[in-house]
């Protein structure tokens, strides 16, 4: 078959196809953690443990003490139209011995994120000393909720202590 004998419209097809399928359309990225960093909140959480002469003010929370946290995923959205609903993202820890904790928390590497501290309340045997004889008393320590935000960046490191009363 000779080119004489190709219909023209065929050429023209073929050769659209060609030109269509050698194109390729740049792709938005869609990976939303590419957008995600990551910053840190720490401290100490403290309580009065000992109710004795002598004790120190305030000693270290237990060991496994639970510190809570939460954002709004919408802090980790750059850019919200408004019409959505975002749900919360948890984060949780626990103490050490000397009361030290630790959260790392998801934030987007382009805008601020506001973190809530939710201490959990605990149970304790506090050391008192009750008409010349130490005794131990159970006692409910809670803190109060941060209810103020903490706004965090990317690779930020805020340090938050926490009293347990």
């Amino acid at each position: 078959m000779t080119m004489r004998n190709v219909p023209a419209k065929a050429i023209a097809v073929c050769g659209a196809i060609a030109i269509f399928a050698s194109c390729s359309k740049k792709k938005d990225n869609t990976d939303q953690l590419a957008t995600l960093g990551s910053a840190t909140i720490s401290g100490k959480a403290t309580a009065r443990l000992a109710d004795t002469a002598g004790a120190a003010t305030v000693q270290f929370a237990p060991a496994g003490t639970v510190i809570n946290a939460w954002i709004d995923t919408k802090d980790l959205v750059v850019t919200d139209n408004g019409a959505m609903n975002y749900a919360r993202r948890y984060y949780t820890t626990t103490t050490d011995a000397n009361g030290n904790y630790s959260l790392k928390i998801d934030v987007s590497k382009y805008k601020s994120a506001s973190v809530t501290l939710v201490p959990v309340d605990f149970e304790y045997d506090v050391v008192v000393k009750v008409a010349g004889k130490v005794q131990k008393s159970r006692s409910v320590f809670s803190a109060t909720t941060t209810t103020s935000a903490i706004l965090v960046n990317d690779n930020a490191h805020k340090i938050i202590d926490i009293n347990f009363n």
